[in-house]
């Protein structure tokens, strides 16, 4: 990142905090709102998306904890809101990227199903639960003996990919070719998986 970009991503970073006072203030005047809950949480998950990007997941992750508190609420006031079921998917995938980040891979994963019924609607909340544990998998692979075992990741990726392909997703080109699917495609179950989808 430019020095340039860093000073915009500062300036972003100070004018979001501001309507997050804001916003916070105006749902402690009246909690009963969820358009104000949701707006706050959207508001606190863009401030962590900067400090996400900007490398500090451990700046990030409690305004995330914030957000998604504030999301639920409004999502328990009006819970067919595709938008607060939207920002939920968005706060629990950036959540999971702070806990990776940290190697906490057990507490990454078991986002998963909230992941996966966060949108209610489509294939893309259980397509990102599956992308999220097929991460876990990688990450857990790489932790050496003694650290954790890959293969429930996997299973419950695979799981994910199919409640996808229940729900419309088709794409085998994003099977075969995004990088994150790699520790999946050794199993059976992922040709399986890819027949199904052509």
């Amino acid at each position: 990142i430019s020095l340039a970009q860093s000073n915009k991503f500062a300036e972003a970073r100070i004018e979001l905090s501001a309507a997050a006072e804001e916003y916070q203030r105006a749902v402690d005047a009246d909690p009963s709102l969820p358009a104000m809950q949701h707006a706050l949480a959207g508001c606190l998950n863009n401030v962590a998306r900067i400090d996400l990007d900007a490398g500090s997941p451990e700046k990030a992750r409690p305004l995330i904890l914030r957000a998604l508190d504030h999301e639920r609420l409004a999502l328990k006031a009006n819970s067919q809101q595709l938008s607060y079921q939207q920002f939920l998917q968005n706060q629990l995938w950036n959540l999971s990227r702070c806990y990776i980040a940290a190697g906490e891979i057990r507490e990454a994963a078991a986002l998963a199903d909230e992941l996966s019924g966060s949108v209610t609607k489509g294939f893309e909340s259980p397509r990102a639960a599956a992308h999220l544990l097929a991460k876990c998998a990688a990450a857990a692979a790489v932790t050496g003996p003694g650290g954790l075992d890959p293969v429930p990741f996997q299973t419950a990726a695979i799981a994910e990919l199919r409640k996808a392909i229940s729900r419309g997703f088709k794409n085998s080109r994003e099977l075969l070719d995004d990088s994150v699917y790699a520790p999946l495609r050794a199993r059976a179950e992922f040709a399986e998986i890819l027949a199904a989808v052509k």
